[in-house]
């Protein structure tokens, strides 16, 4: 730059905290080739300024540019380069927050107390500028016929949680896999070879983003699916060329539903709080709001008018629609709840319905929720401190969420530990299981544990000792003496499971006051009854409530051919059934209540799902303060510091157990072990 020594601006003049200020890069206009040049305004949030703020992935820190800032050279990532060069203007200054530049990152203080400020400063922004990248070309798939195969078994697998290596010797579940692959995807796979002949469509061997933005756009303004692809009348080279347009599309959506943006913690409050979001890809932009109406039309759409039409597409084509709906459903739930009843969603909510994002750093995990609390509900006030351990943050979190709800609720959220780092009552929120986590079965199993009341409302003793011991009390139950495989939400895998326990010799009395029957029937399902609010989203009634006799009655009527057929029958009747409307609240339920869980029966009789890491000869307890019953295991792996504090606290043998986490038993889940065993409370030492 031509600026001297005597007129160059400091880069990071210092910030007045108590004022709430803050920096605005003023971006200053240029041709698309111009250098990209601008200056930093000090701006106090208190004085309401005009800017808008970037949503964007910092990228690979390898590959840099350079752009100027009061007459310094400032390295940004490349992707934050192309970002500023497509929102600069042509002929005037453009005011943006963007964290990189407008934050000193060297300075430590300043960026825990910036952090603080970022709810604020994407709430109070014009508009938010979200940034996906631009345009990736074309589809490495395309030259490697196998590779897209091998793709859609891949995201087959994720969608269900599965490895690849579970295909191996499972000869059921290769059988359906193959089945279903083959015989969706010939005509899908035979369209290889025409792709590059379809030049009607402008298809030149890359996929444009306007393939995506165009099936987007056309899902929000309520089309429906035969509308988009175009009527074929039976005509070879109109159905032909309907394919092609159709793939076209779809693996277009692909690409950009796997962006990384997609993924990251920080989206959820930067969309969330913004008044206004615009998503750009390359050259094709597109406001917030379609994105949402695409999914709740597209979703509408699968299950009433358009049902067979979305049923008729290939096994990759709707994980892509299935994978586009759970990345803006995972955004668009907290949005609803959080506008529909303040304060619901505590910072524990957050935490699980998050979980699946990632982080560069792990303690942003719980920073990049702080700005979504509301006044209404409990406020964990932390200020970002970027020199602390990410496990210290989360027993801290842990910790005030005991505290502050007084109830065991956080000890839900412990079933996926594997770092030993932890305590086993202390989530480590950076473990989950991809896009399985976000579906929503499993934040709705979450959702469901406040119909529970296992510790009959009782609150008991509650202390941390030695800062990593969380002593409760609570009553021993049973032990787990058989334990199932993992339930996939793979349902002909699931429905073989429920009929060899259909199968089971009956025994004649359950522990609790029921029949073993209607206590399996009740298991299967968690004694909860969902139904999505499909359309418009408005629920007509509680999308979670207590199984009622008749959905017990509506169970047997659905489930009993399903026990009772060949498994060659099973397979055509999921077919048809999964159109039904009947089928899916019911399967729904079914779903949340068993996947990724065990099957398990205790040594008296009790029958339960419980966490997938438990195992046989683990303990079932009730807690006080704890809503749901847990799964405990004594004589738990004693780390050496672990092991110094308790030999200083002189810990009594058997006290110890480590959390594996939450579980359904019928029989327990409404206080009947504490209202009847009382006398039986002992303390328990969680480590």
């Amino acid at each position: 730059m031509a600026d001297t020594a005597d007129t160059v601006k400091p880069l990071y003049e210092p910030l007045d905290y108590e004022r709430r200020q803050i920096r605005v890069l003023i971006l200053l206009p240029g041709q698309f080739s111009d250098p990209i040049a601008g200056r930093m305004k000090i701006v106090s949030l208190d004085d309401k300024p005009e800017y808008d703020a970037m949503s964007y992935v910092w990228g690979d820190k390898t590959k840099q540019r350079t752009i100027h800032v009061n007459g310094h050279d400032v390295r940004v990532t490349l992707g934050l380069f192309l970002g500023l060069r497509q929102f600069r203007d042509e002929s005037k200054e453009y005011p943006l927050w963007v964290d990189a530049i407008c934050i000193d990152q060297l300075n430590q203080d300043e960026k825990c107390k910036q952090v603080s400020l970022m709810g604020d400063v994407y709430r109070q922004s014009r508009e938010t500028q979200v940034w996906l990248g631009e345009e990736t070309g074309s589809l490495p798939g395309l030259t490697d016929p196998q590779l897209i195969d091998k793709l859609r078994i891949a995201l087959f697998a994720r969608e269900n949680g599965l490895s690849l290596p579970a295909f191996e010797g499972n000869e059921t579940l290769t059988k359906l896999l193959l089945d279903r692959l083959l015989s969706t995807e010939k005509a899908r796979r035979a369209l290889r070879d025409q792709i590059a002949a379809a030049r009607p469509f402008g298809f030149n061997g890359s996929f444009s983003h306007f393939n995506a933005f165009y099936l987007l756009e056309h899902l929000a303004l309520n089309k429906h699916l035969h509308e988009i692809i175009g009527t074929t009348d039976g005509d070879p080279e109109r159905l032909l060329n309907a394919e092609v347009k159709w793939t076209i599309m779809v693996y277009s959506l692909w690409i950009f539903v796997w962006n990384p943006w997609w993924h990251r913690a920080w989206v959820v409050q930067e969309i969330i709080l913004s008044p206004k979001a615009t998503v750009t890809y390359g050259r094709f932009s597109m406001p917030w709001p379609q994105f949402f109406r695409a999914v709740q039309n597209s979703s509408a759409h699968s299950k009433t008018c358009c049902n067979m039409d979305y049923n008729n597409l290939g096994v990759a084509d709707r994980l892509v629609l299935r994978a586009f709906y759970l990345n803006v459903d995972g955004i668009s739930a907290i949005k609803y709840w959080d506008s529909y009843e303040p304060g619901k969603l505590s910072v524990r909510d957050l935490l699980q319905r998050t979980r699946s994002r990632e982080a560069t750093y792990a303690v942003d995990k719980v920073y990049s929720l702080l700005g979504l609390q509301r006044s209404k509900g409990n406020i964990l006030k932390l200020v970002p401190d970027y020199r602390i351990s990410h496990s210290e943050l989360y027993r801290n979190v842990a910790v005030w969420d005991i505290e502050s709800s007084g109830g065991l609720h956080i000890l839900e959220h412990c079933e996926w530990q594997l770092n030993l780092q932890f305590s086993s009552w202390v989530p480590d929120w950076t473990r989950h299981l991809g896009l399985n986590q976000n579906t929503p079965a499993i934040n709705n199993r979450f959702e469901s544990m406040g119909l529970y009341n296992a510790d009959n409302l009782r609150r008991g003793k509650v202390a941390v000792l030695s800062g990593c011991i969380l002593a409760v009390e609570g009553i021993f139950v049973d032990e787990a003496t058989e334990v199932s495989d993992i339930m996939t939400g793979i349902w002909l895998m699931d429905i073989l499971f429920m009929k060899k326990l259909a199968e089971l010799p009956v025994k004649e009395n359950y522990p609790a006051d029921c029949s073993r029957q209607e206590a399996l029937t009740r298991t299967m399902i968690a004694d909860c009854f969902q139904k999505f609010p499909y359309g418009d989203g408005q629920a007509t009634e509680p999308r979670l409530r207590r199984a009622s006799v008749k959905d017990i009655e509506d169970y047997h009527a659905i489930w009993g051919p399903y026990l009772t057929a060949e498994v060659e029958s099973v397979r055509v009747m999921l077919d048809i059934d999964h159109r039904a409307d009947k089928f899916r609240p019911l399967t729904d339920s079914l779903q949340f209540a068993s996947v990724d869980r065990r099957f398990f029966v205790t040594k008296t009789g009790y029958m339960g799902f419980g966490p997938r890491t438990m195992r046989k000869h683990d303990h079932l307890y009730v807690l006080l303060g704890g809503r749901t019953p847990f799964i405990l295991r004594p004589d738990p792996l004693i780390l050496p510091g672990l092991a110094v504090a308790m030999l200083d606290l002189r810990a009594p043998a058997g006290l110890d157990h480590s959390l594996i986490g939450p579980c359904f038993v019928h029989g327990i889940m409404d206080g009947e072990v504490v209202r009847d065993r009382e006398t039986e409370l002992r303390d328990v030492w969680l480590v």
